[in-house]
């Protein structure tokens, strides 16, 4: 859902103030730091608007540097090797993770 969605943008935010070797103005706090936690509260928003909004997160924090293909292909792929590490032996998993312990559910929403 978009409001997941908005929870995960959200938590990427916080796991990356926590990195502390990727982006060097990572824990200043910003304005859209603020009105991104207002919106998870709030009703849905667009696809658009949430662009928009990631858009000025990266800006806010010159992470643009960062974004090359090259650099969000390596990101990404890295992202999805840690997903897929939780499904590994599962075999097919239903919706709602029924057959997960509730720290293998913690540590897929991680």
């Amino acid at each position: 859902s978009v409001m997941e969605g908005e929870a995960a943008v959200e938590g990427l935010a916080e796991g990356r103030q926590r990195d502390s070797g990727i982006h060097p103005n990572k824990a200043r706090k910003t304005a859209s730091d603020q009105s991104a936690r207002e919106a998870v509260s709030k009703e849905p928003v667009s696809l658009e608007s949430l662009q928009h909004r990631l858009r000025v997160f990266a800006h806010e924090r010159d992470w643009n540097q960062y974004h090359t293909p090259r650099n969000l292909l390596l990101a990404l792929t890295g992202e999805v090797g840690e997903l897929a590490e939780c499904f590994q032996w599962k075999g097919e998993v239903a919706e709602g993770l029924p057959t997960f312990t509730e720290d293998e559910k913690i540590h897929v929403g991680e």
